[in-house]
């Protein structure tokens, strides 16, 4: 019963949009015919206003009024007009969306693709996936069309294709259009399935080393151990790029069968590769990573442990404290440093006499300055500080003028007036 007196109001220029919205909302087949009647009627922003409403109810009956407003001298009008169509979605309104594309300039000819893409998403939303599949397509190979456009459709097809395109997919991995390649692998990137890991593998070889790198990207974030193999021969390859994204890949994949290969490269000559390589061990998921990484902590040559001392600290290794206490006392200067360094950072107070043991015969500066730290966290964190200066007064009894000045140092942040 209000349809009647609210068509009446769309007339009216400071009651039309209220009216229109009011209408909007009724479930009733009147009210498209009173919308429409307004189509012919109204002007400017009020004519915008109803065609949106008219798209917003998807009414078919009203394509061939919009039809018309598509080549009007008003830009916003045309806009709309494309937009609602595209919002009606039915065979009739693609056609004329699609015939105006073609003549559409500016803005309006995004407008228009706008509502083509809306018309897309809307075949697939009431079940029409091939009608779908065969806009995204029309707008990909579009001639005239921007490369936004081309690029989007392109993605759009392949996120609905799924698995069930990776032929399609693989034509455009390999061909000569950077950007559609591009777009391609991002999108395999959130479709991707166990079942498309040979198809990747396959094509990997036969692209660019910049498209190499996206897919290598891609295998690293299935975090599939099944990866791990197709990423090893490129931790060798001449391409420093392509190389790093392989070691940062193989880091991310993770795994126990990861760390021999990280760890043969963490004293590589190109500084960005070891440095690469050692993020990755830290980082490195695995159940027996751990492990792995001690056992070759005590088996390795002084410039490996000089690294892994750092990533056993890093990963916080506790397990590791009697392997760097150790190397503490090490012939090699700077691993014997490092191991310091790394047990301090591993040390909580049960560490403590074993750190006041091993300052107490040191006289280098720096391995002195590092176990001195450390003692003096350990020592202001404690819960029974009056315990850790009875274990400094003692040590210092015995030890070395380059460590008493240290330990001075120590209970003198701890408040303790000079000994």
């Amino acid at each position: 019963n209000a349809v009647p007196a609210l068509k009446a109001l769309l007339m009216d220029d400071s009651l039309s949009h209220m009216a229109r919205y009011s209408l909007e909302a009724i479930p009733a087949s009147a009210v498209n015919e009173a919308l429409r009647s307004g189509l012919t009627q109204l002007e400017g922003v009020n004519l915008v206003g109803l065609i949106q409403s008219v798209g917003n109810r998807r009414d078919d009956e009203a394509v061939e009024l919009l039809v018309p407003l598509l080549s009007g001298e008003d830009s916003d009008i045309r806009i709309a007009a494309a937009s609602a169509l595209g919002r009606i979605a039915s065979d009739q309104a693609i056609v004329h969306l699609q015939a105006f594309v073609e003549q559409a300039e500016g803005k309006v000819e995004y407008g228009v693709y706008d509502a083509l893409f809306e018309s897309a998403e809307r075949l697939f939303a009431n079940g029409k996936r091939e009608g779908a599949l065969s806009l995204y397509e029309s707008l990909r190979i579009q001639p005239d069309a921007p490369e936004s456009v081309q690029l989007t459709a392109a993605r759009a097809s392949i996120l609905l294709r799924g698995s069930e395109g990776m032929s399609r997919l693989e034509n455009f991995l390999v061909g000569e259009n950077d950007a559609l390649a591009q777009t391609a692998i991002q999108a395999l990137a959130e479709i991707y399935t166990p079942e498309m890991f040979t198809q990747i593998t396959g094509v990997i070889d036969r692209v660019s080393p910049a498209r190499q790198i996206l897919l290598i990207g891609v295998l690293a974030a299935t975090h599939d151990s099944e990866a791990l193999s197709a990423l090893l021969p490129y931790m060798d390859s001449q391409n420093p790029s392509l190389r790093l994204a392989a070691i940062r890949a193989v880091s991310e994949v993770g795994g126990d069968a990861s760390v021999p290969y990280l760890i043969n490269l963490v004293n590589d000559p190109d500084p960005v590769v070891a440095q690469a390589t050692l993020t990755g061990l830290v980082g490195l998921r695995g159940a027996g990573v751990d492990e792995l990484v001690l056992k070759r902590l005590r088996k390795s040559h002084a410039e490996l442990q000089l690294k892994l001392v750092g990533v056993a600290a890093q990963r916080n290794l506790r397990e590791s404290l009697p392997d760097l206490q150790v190397l503490m006392n090490d012939a090699n200067d700077a691993l014997r440093l490092a191991a310091i360094k790394s047990y301090g950072e591993l040390a909580e107070i049960e560490q403590l006499p074993v750190l006041l043991d091993q300052i107490k015969e040191r006289n280098e500066a720096k391995e002195v300055a590092a176990l001195g730290k450390t003692i003096a966290l350990l020592c202001i964190k404690t819960d029974d500080p009056n315990d850790c200066i009875t274990q400094l007064s003692e040590t210092m009894k015995s030890a070395v003028p380059e460590a008493q000045a240290m330990l001075r140092k120590v209970m003198k942040r701890m408040g303790v007036s000079e000994q």
